[in-house]
């Protein structure tokens, strides 16, 4: 096949791809239809736990706090998380709102934020920190090193070590939740 043939071979479809795309994209209800559906099936897999909940929320005394100001947010995340292994996080995080009587909005604003910017792999990994309150990081550990420096970045964590660097040898650290970090670790 000659160069020229190739290019064409590639580009078709990479372009076929482009201009489907683009037309979803400027088709707000598509875009709308797939969200709603999204949110239908995450909402029908917790159906169980949100009934549960939603009992919880009609015995509380100001049951319209949650009703109005934390369930559309609640929502908003549900149908735009990306990965659905964190929506039983998000639920989990709801309930424990309602059981605990949060009343700080903003500071719940924060937490799901934060939450919206963790992957579940980072969530399993501060798990992992908090448990073991020490970590020996090396050279070889990118995505863990990453995953720590977004951690502090976000506030949950405590920057512990120096920056000079590793000079091959492994560095074992403290693991220091701040304030901010313990509440959210406790929420979810």
């Amino acid at each position: 096949m000659s160069d020229i043939s190739r290019e064409k071979f590639v580009d078709i479809p990479i372009d076929l791809i482009a201009d489907i795309v683009s037309k979803i994209l400027h088709m707000p209800n598509v875009w709308a239809m797939v969200e709603k559906s999204k949110l239908k099936n995450r909402v029908t897999r917790a159906e169980n736990q949100l009934t549960e909940i939603k009992k919880k929320i009609e015995e509380k005394e100001n049951s319209k706090y949650y009703k109005q100001d934390i369930f559309p947010l609640i929502v908003q995340k549900l149908s735009r998380e990306l990965e659905d292994k964190k929506v039983t996080v998000i639920i989990d995080g709801f309930e424990h709102v309602v059981d605990d009587t949060l009343h700080d909005i903003e500071k719940l604003y924060h937490f799901y934020d934060v939450l919206e910017e963790l992957r579940y792999s980072d969530m399993l990994f501060l798990v992992e920190l908090y448990k073991k309150r020490k970590y020996t990081f090396t050279e070889d550990d990118a995505v863990k090193i990453y995953q720590k420096n977004k951690f502090i970045r976000l506030g949950l964590l405590v920057d512990n070590i120096d920056a000079a660097g590793f000079d091959n040898e492994p560095i074992e650290e403290d693991i220091d939740f701040t304030e901010f970090g313990q509440e959210f670790y406790d929420l979810f």
